[in-house]
């Protein structure tokens, strides 16, 4: 059952990626962090006090620069801290607080482990 829900899991990221193809992306196999089985979703989407792991970046140059350095890397984690409907998404990353403007969070996927 496990494996099922790991492959759809994989499946549905892939999904986002090929609807997404904008996106600088971390390799969609990996679907465990430390074992556990992870869910992918955009920024937005996630609830303050959880941790993500950065999976796919936007393929536009200049946000991506910028958010690389605020320290935004594919692969690394960062906290939730704080969201507002249809506005910024605070975030903790390397000790340092970094807003998160409502249409960028959108275009940022993230894995949520479980």
């Amino acid at each position: 059952m496990a494996r099922q829900e790991e492959s759809s899991k994989v499946a549905a990221s892939r999904k986002f990626l090929g609807q997404n193809e904008s996106l600088l992306a971390f390799d969609p196999e990996m679907t465990a962090v430390m074992g556990a089985i992870i869910e992918s979703l955009t920024l937005d989407q996630i609830a303050p006090g959880k941790r993500v792991i950065l999976r796919a970046l936007p393929r536009n140059r200049e946000l991506q620069s910028r958010l690389m350095l605020l320290g935004l890397l594919i692969g690394s984690a960062a906290d939730v801290v704080q969201t507002r409907r249809r506005g910024p998404t605070l975030i903790r990353v390397r000790n340092t607080l970094v807003a998160i403007g409502f249409e960028e969070a959108k275009t940022i996927l993230v894995d949520v482990p479980k």
